[in-house]
This record gives C-alpha cells, structure tokens and sequence, in this order.
C-alpha cells in the first residue's frame, strides 16, 4: 500500500523569503520511512522522522514562483507525492543608493549635473 501524504505546506503565506519551514504529513500501514521535499522538481532535503519537516533557506534560488511537493517513502519502498503547492520567493533587501556628483560640500550655482550610483541584488529599476 502507498503512503498517504498530506498536503506540503509552507507557511501561511503564499509570499516567502529568508529560511522557512516545509512541513508534510504522512502515514501508511507499515510505517512511513522518509519523506522528501522537492522545489520546482529538485530534491531539497529529507526528515525520516514524524512530524516531517526541513528548513529551506529560499535564498539558494531566484525570486519569483516555485512549486514544493514532498513525497512518503513506507518500508516496502512504496511512495507518494503531495499536490504540489506554489510559493513566490520575494526580494527583500533594499536598493542602495549615493549621490556621486556634485562631491559632499561643492559649492553650485546655476544649472547642474547630478548623478547618483544605485546596486541592488536582483536590479535598480529606477533612480
């Protein structure tokens, strides 16, 4: 008989970032041995031991949609996949930003050039 699984989840919300917790529930007949946990099909980690858990640092992986699923493995090497959920990864770390000219402390008049330089970890958009 194949294990039943219950549905993976990932929190309350569908939005993540940082390291989070997946969790899935799982039973069979003869014992359930391992449960696994996938992101868009690549294998994360394992817990062999109830309630069935990992930490998944969403940082690993870019940012936008990504499906998790999990799948029960019982002691005859039968298995079973969840229904798969889909989580959005979020960029959380803000822009920086300077003022590159005119200099700190530059006395101006008249009409000026100001340029700034911005860096973010995904992408500046706008300054």
């Amino acid at each position: 008989m194949k294990p039943t699984i219950g549905k993976t989840e990932a929190g309350e919300d569908l939005a993540v970032s940082g390291t989070i917790t997946i969790s899935a529930s799982a039973s069979d007949n003869i014992g359930v041995t391992t449960v696994q946990f996938y992101q868009d099909g690549n294998y994360i980690n394992q817990d062999t031991t109830a309630p069935y858990s990992i930490s998944w640092n969403t940082s690993t992986v870019s940012y936008g949609l990504h499906v998790l699923t999990s799948r029960a493995y019982d002691a005859a090497g039968n298995s079973n996949v969840s229904s798969p959920i889909s989580v959005i990864v979020t960029d959380t770390t803000p822009p920086t930003t300077s003022i590159t000219s005119p200099k700190n402390g530059t006395m101006v008049s008249g009409v000026i050039t100001v340029a700034a330089a911005a860096f973010d970890n995904v992408g500046v958009t706008r300054v």
